[in-house]
């Protein structure tokens, strides 16, 4: 069997200007669950070098990380599920184990036609110093599935809130879509709850759009939930300028769910000119009638200026790639310029 990479990938990676303060932690082994409903997943693990938990706020054992400084964390989870098949599944990282699939960082899909697939979720987050994060995961009817070994979790501190420029935002209501083509998604919730936040005047939530107030690095999350979206296939992008360029590097693609409602991701970090402004559109092929759910967040927030003390990139894949199957494939043939946002 052979597949393809195809040339909308990206990949990025920044340092943040916070005080060292952070984990990344492995699955310690798959959890067996043999019932329904809202689990806190537990027992997690520093297994290799690249894995770390510094300061050791993280607890190993029951999952949890706590917060040792009030101010705003970068956060995100891989969660793997095998035999997640029936109904509906819900992925969160909950904060004080409230279980708020409004708190922007929220995935969900239905009627998963695979025996493996993995929900993702990131974003930022506000936390007072003692909260704590853990991840959730929810299975509406199915009482036999299992949480994968190869699931992943990981947070960082960025700073405090006070002089940070940044947001993390739920959206205000859901928006019935009565038409095909690209839709930018406005009307975002500010303050509907102490752990979302907007610091500064930069983001419009009318409007959904971040304006940078000065030249720098941004990074920019957003978990999107669409329902009753079919067709061919749907898109997400945080574009820049209302400019949707799928190949700038913060985009993905969903083609022919197979369930009634899903979650779509994107995220990364980018390169923002004074006056810029970044916003989530959706693209849908050919459905003229669908939903996007109110249970979607965006973030956002200032890393800082380019420097050569704080390496950063956002590379675009510069074309379409085929490999085959069984084994591990390094994906090369990457580019830095040639789409807006894209920097080295």
């Amino acid at each position: 069997m052979a597949w393809t990479v195809l040339a909308v990938l990206a990949v990025c990676a920044a340092v943040a200007q916070g005080q060292g303060i952070g984990f990344s932690v492995q699955k310690n082994g798959p959890v067996y669950r043999k019932s329904r409903n809202w689990y806190e997943v537990p027992k997690w693990a520093i297994g290799t070098n690249l894995l770390f938990n510094t300061g050791n706020s993280f607890n190993l054992g029951n999952g949890r990380f706590t917060a040792p400084a009030s101010g705003i964390y970068m956060v995100a989870c891989q969660v793997q599920l095998s035999n997640a098949q029936k109904n509906y599944f819900r992925t969160l990282i909950a904060i004080n184990s409230h279980r708020n699939v409004h708190n922007s960082l929220h995935a969900i899909v239905s009627n998963q036609p695979y025996p493996r697939f993995t929900m993702n979720v990131n974003g930022l987050i506000f936390l007072n110093k003692g909260d704590y994060i853990s991840i959730q995961v929810y299975s509406n009817t199915d009482n036999s599935y299992t949480i994968g070994a190869d699931s992943g979790f990981s947070g960082y501190y960025m700073g405090n809130v006070f002089g940070h420029i940044g947001f993390a935002n739920d959206l205000l209501r859901s928006i019935s879509v009565k038409k095909n083509g690209w839709t930018e998604v406005t009307n975002w919730a500010p303050y509907t709850y102490s752990y979302l936040f907007v610091s500064g005047s930069s983001f419009d939530t009318a409007k959904g759009r971040f304006t940078a107030p000065c030249y720098g690095l941004y990074y920019a999350a957003t978990n999107v939930r669409l329902d009753g979206a079919g067709g061919l296939y749907f898109r997400l992008v945080i574009c820049i300028n209302s400019k949707c360029d799928v190949n700038g590097g913060m985009h993905s693609i969903e083609g022919r769910p197979a369930g009634p409602y899903y979650a779509m991701h994107a995220s990364g970090v980018i390169l923002l000119k004074k006056g810029d402004y970044i916003s989530v559109y959706i693209f849908s092929a050919n459905d003229q009638a669908w939903n996007i759910q109110s249970e979607s967040g965006f973030s956002v927030g200032y890393l800082g200026p380019p420097n050569p003390w704080m390496p950063a990139l956002l590379a675009d894949k510069t074309a379409s790639s085929a490999y085959k199957s069984g084994t591990w494939n390094e994906i090369s043939g990457w580019r830095i310029s040639g789409a807006p946002g894209l920097f080295a």
